[in-house]
Protein backbone atom coordinates (compact mmCIF):
# COMPACT_ATOMS: atom_id res chain seq x y z
CA UNK A 1 0.00 0.00 0.00
CA UNK A 2 1.20 3.55 -1.02
CA UNK A 3 1.89 6.15 1.26
CA UNK A 4 -1.10 8.41 -0.05
CA UNK A 5 -3.49 5.25 0.65
CA UNK A 6 -2.61 5.13 3.90
CA UNK A 7 -2.74 8.96 5.07
CA UNK A 8 -6.26 9.03 3.34
CA UNK A 9 -7.04 6.26 5.60
CA UNK A 10 -6.09 7.79 8.96
CA UNK A 11 -7.80 11.39 7.80
CA UNK A 12 -10.87 8.89 8.00
CA UNK A 13 -10.30 7.56 11.15
CA UNK A 14 -10.33 10.88 12.47
CA UNK A 15 -12.68 12.94 10.80
CA UNK A 16 -15.55 10.50 10.68
CA UNK A 17 -16.00 10.03 14.87
CA UNK A 18 -15.60 13.94 14.87
CA UNK A 19 -18.37 14.49 12.30
CA UNK A 20 -20.65 11.88 13.88
CA UNK A 21 -20.20 13.66 17.30
CA UNK A 22 -20.83 17.15 16.10
CA UNK A 23 -23.68 15.73 14.16
CA UNK A 24 -25.22 14.54 17.23
CA UNK A 25 -24.88 17.63 19.07
CA UNK A 26 -26.43 19.52 16.20
CA UNK A 27 -29.25 16.76 16.23
CA UNK A 28 -30.11 16.79 19.97
CA UNK A 29 -30.04 21.16 19.82
CA UNK A 30 -32.68 21.32 16.99
CA UNK A 31 -34.81 18.81 19.20
CA UNK A 32 -34.56 21.16 21.95
CA UNK A 33 -35.54 23.72 20.14
CA UNK A 34 -38.68 22.53 18.93
CA UNK A 35 -39.52 20.95 21.42
CA UNK A 36 -43.29 21.77 22.73
CA UNK A 37 -42.84 23.75 25.72
CA UNK A 38 -44.86 22.79 29.30
CA UNK A 39 -46.91 25.69 30.93
CA UNK A 40 -46.29 25.91 34.82
CA UNK A 41 -48.41 26.66 37.50
CA UNK A 42 -48.76 27.69 40.64
CA UNK A 43 -49.05 24.97 43.21
CA UNK A 44 -52.53 25.48 45.08
CA UNK A 45 -52.87 25.27 48.58
CA UNK A 46 -54.72 22.72 50.23
CA UNK A 47 -56.95 23.33 53.22
CA UNK A 48 -56.69 20.70 55.98
CA UNK A 49 -60.33 20.28 57.71
CA UNK A 50 -60.08 20.63 61.52
CA UNK A 51 -62.57 21.48 64.53
CA UNK A 52 -62.63 24.30 66.46
CA UNK A 53 -64.78 26.05 69.31
CA UNK A 54 -64.48 29.34 70.57
CA UNK A 55 -63.07 29.75 74.22
CA UNK A 56 -64.01 32.00 76.70
CA UNK A 57 -63.48 32.86 80.38
CA UNK A 58 -65.07 31.55 82.63
CA UNK A 59 -65.14 29.79 86.69
CA UNK A 60 -64.10 26.49 87.28
CA UNK A 61 -64.36 24.20 90.31
CA UNK A 62 -61.56 21.59 89.70
CA UNK A 63 -61.86 18.02 90.96
CA UNK A 64 -58.82 15.82 91.90
CA UNK A 65 -59.35 12.38 90.46
CA UNK A 66 -58.17 9.91 92.94
CA UNK A 67 -58.50 6.22 93.55
CA UNK A 68 -59.29 3.96 96.73
CA UNK A 69 -60.62 1.06 98.76
CA UNK A 70 -63.79 0.96 101.05
CA UNK A 71 -62.87 0.06 104.44
CA UNK A 72 -65.08 0.29 107.66
CA UNK A 73 -65.22 3.25 110.23
CA UNK A 74 -65.80 0.78 113.34
CA UNK A 75 -65.26 -2.76 113.41
CA UNK A 76 -65.64 -5.19 116.28
CA UNK A 77 -65.08 -8.71 117.32
CA UNK A 78 -67.69 -9.23 119.61
CA UNK A 79 -67.08 -11.26 122.74
CA UNK A 80 -69.31 -12.44 125.98
CA UNK A 81 -69.09 -10.73 129.02
CA UNK A 82 -70.61 -13.38 131.32
CA UNK A 83 -70.43 -17.55 130.27
CA UNK A 84 -73.25 -20.05 129.27
CA UNK A 85 -75.41 -21.75 127.07
CA UNK A 86 -76.53 -19.52 124.17
CA UNK A 87 -80.53 -19.56 124.60
CA UNK A 88 -81.76 -17.52 121.74
CA UNK A 89 -80.13 -15.67 118.87
CA UNK A 90 -81.04 -12.59 116.30
CA UNK A 91 -82.79 -14.09 113.39
CA UNK A 92 -80.66 -11.58 111.24
CA UNK A 93 -77.29 -12.89 113.29
CA UNK A 94 -75.97 -13.91 109.73
CA UNK A 95 -73.28 -12.57 107.52
CA UNK A 96 -74.74 -9.91 105.05
CA UNK A 97 -77.80 -8.75 107.36
CA UNK A 98 -78.09 -5.42 109.34
CA UNK A 99 -78.77 -5.84 112.98
CA UNK A 100 -80.14 -2.40 114.29
CA UNK A 101 -78.88 -0.66 117.25
CA UNK A 102 -80.30 -1.78 120.67
CA UNK A 103 -81.94 -5.41 119.41
CA UNK A 104 -80.69 -8.10 121.46
CA UNK A 105 -78.12 -10.28 119.13
CA UNK A 106 -77.59 -13.30 122.03
CA UNK A 107 -79.34 -14.09 124.75
CA UNK A 108 -77.70 -16.17 127.44
CA UNK A 109 -79.31 -18.65 130.01
CA UNK A 110 -80.04 -16.49 132.97
CA UNK A 111 -81.51 -18.98 135.36
CA UNK A 112 -77.78 -18.69 137.38
CA UNK A 113 -77.33 -14.92 136.94
CA UNK A 114 -80.45 -14.32 138.65
CA UNK A 115 -79.88 -17.01 141.72
CA UNK A 116 -77.02 -15.19 141.94
CA UNK A 117 -78.56 -11.95 142.20
CA UNK A 118 -81.16 -13.06 144.76
CA UNK A 119 -78.51 -14.51 146.97
CA UNK A 120 -76.24 -10.91 146.87
CA UNK A 121 -79.85 -9.56 147.91
CA UNK A 122 -80.32 -11.58 150.94
CA UNK A 123 -76.59 -10.60 151.79
CA UNK A 124 -77.09 -7.25 151.46
CA UNK A 125 -80.45 -7.45 153.90
CA UNK A 126 -78.35 -9.59 156.02
CA UNK A 127 -75.42 -6.56 156.20
CA UNK A 128 -77.82 -3.95 156.67
CA UNK A 129 -79.62 -5.64 159.25
CA UNK A 130 -76.11 -6.15 161.17
CA UNK A 131 -75.46 -2.49 161.07
CA UNK A 132 -78.85 -1.36 162.63
CA UNK A 133 -78.42 -3.63 165.05
CA UNK A 134 -74.12 -1.98 165.86
CA UNK A 135 -76.37 1.42 165.57
CA UNK A 136 -78.10 0.08 168.79
CA UNK A 137 -75.11 -0.99 170.12
CA UNK A 138 -72.87 2.47 169.59
CA UNK A 139 -76.09 4.07 171.96
CA UNK A 140 -75.53 2.21 174.99
CA UNK A 141 -71.40 1.85 174.22
CA UNK A 142 -71.84 5.99 174.34
CA UNK A 143 -74.68 6.40 177.45
CA UNK A 144 -71.86 4.06 179.28
CA UNK A 145 -68.72 6.08 178.50
CA UNK A 146 -70.65 9.44 179.55
CA UNK A 147 -71.15 7.34 182.94
CA UNK A 148 -67.45 6.76 183.60
CA UNK A 149 -65.77 9.60 185.32
CA UNK A 150 -62.91 9.38 184.85
CA UNK A 151 -62.99 8.95 180.89
CA UNK A 152 -60.73 12.06 180.21
CA UNK A 153 -58.00 10.27 181.61
CA UNK A 154 -58.49 7.12 179.34
CA UNK A 155 -56.71 6.57 175.85
CA UNK A 156 -57.80 7.34 172.49
CA UNK A 157 -57.35 3.56 172.10
CA UNK A 158 -59.43 2.83 175.22
CA UNK A 159 -62.10 5.52 173.79
CA UNK A 160 -62.90 4.08 170.30
CA UNK A 161 -63.05 0.41 171.65
CA UNK A 162 -65.63 1.58 174.31
CA UNK A 163 -67.47 3.07 172.13
CA UNK A 164 -67.09 -0.12 169.65
CA UNK A 165 -66.02 2.45 166.54
CA UNK A 166 -64.51 -0.61 165.08
CA UNK A 167 -67.08 -2.25 165.14
CA UNK A 168 -69.20 0.25 163.39
CA UNK A 169 -66.39 0.40 160.51
CA UNK A 170 -66.91 -3.37 159.76
CA UNK A 171 -70.58 -3.27 159.86
CA UNK A 172 -70.83 -0.18 157.42
CA UNK A 173 -67.68 -2.12 154.97
CA UNK A 174 -69.97 -5.19 155.06
CA UNK A 175 -73.39 -2.96 153.73
CA UNK A 176 -70.89 -1.33 151.07
CA UNK A 177 -69.71 -4.89 150.13
CA UNK A 178 -72.55 -6.37 149.87
CA UNK A 179 -74.06 -3.44 148.17
CA UNK A 180 -71.09 -3.86 145.80
CA UNK A 181 -72.03 -7.42 145.21
CA UNK A 182 -75.82 -7.53 144.08
CA UNK A 183 -74.81 -4.40 141.40
CA UNK A 184 -72.12 -7.01 139.76
CA UNK A 185 -74.64 -9.82 139.88
CA UNK A 186 -77.24 -6.81 138.59
CA UNK A 187 -75.00 -6.11 136.01
CA UNK A 188 -73.57 -10.03 135.27
CA UNK A 189 -77.48 -10.51 134.70
CA UNK A 190 -77.60 -7.56 132.23
CA UNK A 191 -74.95 -8.87 130.24
CA UNK A 192 -76.90 -11.85 129.41
CA UNK A 193 -78.25 -10.15 126.75
CA UNK A 194 -75.61 -8.67 124.51
CA UNK A 195 -76.58 -5.95 121.81
CA UNK A 196 -74.09 -3.32 120.01
CA UNK A 197 -74.26 0.47 120.58
CA UNK A 198 -74.93 0.92 116.58
CA UNK A 199 -76.26 -0.38 113.65
CA UNK A 200 -74.13 -3.29 112.88
CA UNK A 201 -73.60 -4.98 109.73
CA UNK A 202 -72.80 -9.08 110.24
CA UNK A 203 -69.06 -9.55 108.54
CA UNK A 204 -69.05 -13.49 110.16
CA UNK A 205 -70.70 -15.36 113.40
CA UNK A 206 -69.07 -17.88 115.46
CA UNK A 207 -71.61 -19.53 117.73
CA UNK A 208 -74.92 -21.74 116.86
CA UNK A 209 -78.36 -21.76 119.25
CA UNK A 210 -76.96 -23.85 122.37
CA UNK A 211 -73.25 -22.90 122.39
CA UNK A 212 -71.69 -22.69 125.15
CA UNK A 213 -70.25 -19.53 125.74
CA UNK A 214 -67.06 -18.69 127.66
CA UNK A 215 -65.50 -14.82 128.28
CA UNK A 216 -62.66 -15.40 125.70
CA UNK A 217 -64.43 -16.84 122.96
CA UNK A 218 -65.61 -15.18 120.17
CA UNK A 219 -69.30 -14.56 119.06
CA UNK A 220 -68.82 -12.40 115.66
CA UNK A 221 -67.67 -9.95 113.84
CA UNK A 222 -69.98 -6.74 113.03
CA UNK A 223 -68.89 -3.24 111.59
CA UNK A 224 -71.08 -0.29 111.62
CA UNK A 225 -73.38 -0.05 109.03
CA UNK A 226 -74.09 3.64 108.99
CA UNK A 227 -70.84 4.87 107.54
CA UNK A 228 -68.08 3.50 105.52
CA UNK A 229 -64.84 4.94 105.21
CA UNK A 230 -62.82 5.16 101.84
CA UNK A 231 -58.61 5.53 101.92
CA UNK A 232 -57.89 7.37 98.69
CA UNK A 233 -54.57 7.77 97.61
CA UNK A 234 -53.34 11.09 96.07
CA UNK A 235 -49.80 12.42 95.31
CA UNK A 236 -48.20 14.95 97.83
CA UNK A 237 -48.03 18.41 95.42
CA UNK A 238 -52.26 17.98 95.10
CA UNK A 239 -52.94 17.88 98.80
CA UNK A 240 -53.03 21.41 99.12
CA UNK A 241 -55.77 22.02 96.66
CA UNK A 242 -57.86 19.48 99.34
CA UNK A 243 -59.73 21.17 102.06
CA UNK A 244 -59.68 19.29 105.14
CA UNK A 245 -61.66 19.66 108.31
CA UNK A 246 -59.47 22.01 110.21
CA UNK A 247 -60.69 25.27 111.90
CA UNK A 248 -63.86 24.62 112.06
CA UNK A 249 -64.53 23.80 107.86
CA UNK A 250 -65.73 21.05 106.75
CA UNK A 251 -64.14 18.85 104.64
CA UNK A 252 -64.30 18.58 100.73
CA UNK A 253 -67.03 17.03 99.12
CA UNK A 254 -66.36 13.63 97.14
CA UNK A 255 -68.52 11.86 94.83
CA UNK A 256 -68.00 8.17 94.62
CA UNK A 257 -68.33 5.83 92.00
CA UNK A 258 -67.06 1.67 91.53
CA UNK A 259 -64.36 1.43 89.14
CA UNK A 260 -64.46 -0.97 86.49
CA UNK A 261 -68.19 -1.31 87.18
CA UNK A 262 -70.44 -1.75 84.52
CA UNK A 263 -73.34 0.57 86.02
CA UNK A 264 -72.18 3.80 85.87
CA UNK A 265 -75.02 5.41 87.36
CA UNK A 266 -74.10 4.06 90.89
CA UNK A 267 -72.58 6.94 92.64
CA UNK A 268 -72.64 8.05 96.28
CA UNK A 269 -71.43 11.19 97.89
CA UNK A 270 -68.69 11.41 100.67
CA UNK A 271 -67.33 13.92 102.64
CA UNK A 272 -62.98 14.19 103.71
CA UNK A 273 -62.88 13.60 107.60
CA UNK A 274 -58.97 13.65 107.54
CA UNK A 275 -55.90 12.63 106.55
CA UNK A 276 -54.01 9.84 107.56
CA UNK A 277 -50.99 9.76 109.39
CA UNK A 278 -48.71 7.19 107.51
CA UNK A 279 -48.11 7.48 103.45
CA UNK A 280 -49.33 4.65 101.65
CA UNK A 281 -46.22 1.99 101.31
CA UNK A 282 -46.41 0.75 97.72
CA UNK A 283 -46.66 3.92 95.82
CA UNK A 284 -45.60 6.20 98.82
CA UNK A 285 -48.76 8.61 98.34
CA UNK A 286 -50.76 10.26 101.01
CA UNK A 287 -53.99 8.82 102.09
CA UNK A 288 -57.26 10.98 102.04
CA UNK A 289 -59.62 9.47 104.37
CA UNK A 290 -63.69 10.37 103.41
CA UNK A 291 -66.71 9.25 105.06
CA UNK A 292 -69.84 8.02 103.12
CA UNK A 293 -73.33 7.99 105.32
CA UNK A 294 -75.57 5.13 104.92
CA UNK A 295 -73.15 3.14 102.26
CA UNK A 296 -75.65 0.20 101.91
CA UNK A 297 -78.94 2.12 101.53
CA UNK A 298 -80.26 2.92 97.85
CA UNK A 299 -80.66 0.76 94.74
CA UNK A 300 -77.02 -0.15 94.69
CA UNK A 301 -74.83 -0.67 98.32
CA UNK A 302 -71.41 0.43 98.84
CA UNK A 303 -69.86 -2.52 99.66
CA UNK A 304 -66.76 -3.35 101.82
CA UNK A 305 -63.12 -3.85 100.21
CA UNK A 306 -64.33 -2.18 96.71
CA UNK A 307 -62.02 -0.52 94.60
CA UNK A 308 -63.55 2.98 94.10
CA UNK A 309 -62.47 5.92 91.92
CA UNK A 310 -63.32 9.07 93.61
CA UNK A 311 -63.55 13.33 92.67
CA UNK A 312 -62.75 15.55 95.53
CA UNK A 313 -63.92 18.78 95.07
CA UNK A 314 -61.20 21.62 95.38
CA UNK A 315 -61.07 24.99 95.29
CA UNK A 316 -62.84 27.32 92.15
CA UNK A 317 -60.53 28.73 89.65
CA UNK A 318 -61.95 32.51 88.98
CA UNK A 319 -61.45 33.74 84.59
CA UNK A 320 -59.49 30.64 83.95
CA UNK A 321 -59.91 28.59 80.09
CA UNK A 322 -60.75 25.27 80.18
CA UNK A 323 -60.20 23.11 77.02
CA UNK A 324 -60.07 19.73 76.29
CA UNK A 325 -56.56 17.80 77.12
CA UNK A 326 -56.13 17.13 73.54
CA UNK A 327 -56.16 20.26 72.24
CA UNK A 328 -52.69 20.94 74.51
CA UNK A 329 -49.35 19.49 72.20
CA UNK A 330 -46.47 19.53 74.05
CA UNK A 331 -47.47 20.08 77.62
CA UNK A 332 -48.19 24.09 76.40
CA UNK A 333 -48.79 24.45 72.75
CA UNK A 334 -52.25 25.03 71.55
CA UNK A 335 -53.12 25.32 68.07
CA UNK A 336 -55.57 28.50 67.25
CA UNK A 337 -57.47 29.20 63.81
CA UNK A 338 -57.15 33.10 63.07
CA UNK A 339 -59.75 35.22 61.26
CA UNK A 340 -57.31 34.51 57.86
CA UNK A 341 -58.02 30.48 58.44
CA UNK A 342 -55.21 30.47 59.08
CA UNK A 343 -53.56 28.12 61.97
CA UNK A 344 -51.03 30.16 65.10
CA UNK A 345 -49.35 28.78 67.65
CA UNK A 346 -49.97 29.65 71.17
CA UNK A 347 -47.98 29.17 74.49
CA UNK A 348 -50.48 28.48 77.75
CA UNK A 349 -49.82 29.27 81.11
CA UNK A 350 -51.47 26.04 82.87
CA UNK A 351 -52.50 25.87 86.47
CA UNK A 352 -54.33 22.81 86.83
CA UNK A 353 -54.72 19.63 84.37
CA UNK A 354 -56.46 15.70 84.46
CA UNK A 355 -57.33 12.86 82.31
CA UNK A 356 -59.63 15.26 80.63
CA UNK A 357 -59.36 18.97 81.31
CA UNK A 358 -57.01 21.63 81.30
CA UNK A 359 -57.20 24.85 83.01
CA UNK A 360 -55.38 27.78 81.35
CA UNK A 361 -54.74 31.34 82.98
CA UNK A 362 -53.11 33.33 80.49
CA UNK A 363 -52.17 32.38 76.94
CA UNK A 364 -55.44 32.53 74.99
CA UNK A 365 -57.70 35.40 74.46
CA UNK A 366 -61.55 35.62 74.32
CA UNK A 367 -62.75 34.36 71.41
CA UNK A 368 -59.92 32.67 70.09
CA UNK A 369 -60.78 29.57 68.01
CA UNK A 370 -58.89 26.83 69.52
CA UNK A 371 -58.50 23.84 67.06
CA UNK A 372 -59.52 20.82 69.02
CA UNK A 373 -58.83 17.91 66.45
CA UNK A 374 -55.72 16.66 65.85
CA UNK A 375 -53.87 18.27 62.93
CA UNK A 376 -50.85 16.52 61.70
CA UNK A 377 -47.60 17.78 60.62
CA UNK A 378 -49.02 21.50 61.81
CA UNK A 379 -47.58 24.91 61.25
CA UNK A 380 -47.76 27.89 61.65
CA UNK A 381 -49.83 29.74 58.98
CA UNK A 382 -51.20 26.66 57.76
CA UNK A 383 -54.37 27.31 55.68
CA UNK A 384 -57.57 25.33 57.79
CA UNK A 385 -60.72 25.48 57.35
CA UNK A 386 -63.36 24.59 59.63
CA UNK A 387 -65.47 21.68 59.61
CA UNK A 388 -69.39 23.02 59.36
CA UNK A 389 -68.26 26.70 58.70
Amino acid sequence: MNRGLKAFIWFLRITLPCLVIFGSIHIFKYMQATAPQQERKTPQERNVFVEAKQVNRQNKVVRIQATGTVVPVERVTLKARVAGEALQLHPKFEPGEIIKQGDVIVEIDRADYLLLEKLAASKLIQAEYEYKIELGYQDVARHEWEMIEDNESASELEKELSLRKPHLKRVEAAVALAKTNLEQARLDLQRTSITLPFDALVISRSISKGSQITTQGELGVFVDASKFRVVATVAFDQLSWIQLPVNGNAGAQVEITPSGGADGSARWQGVVTGLDAEIESLGRMAQVLIEVEKPLEGEVPLLLNSFVSVAIASRELQDVFVIPSSAVHNGELVYVMNAESRVDFKKINVVWRDSEWIVVDSGLEPGDALITSDVPSAVPNMKVEQVGG
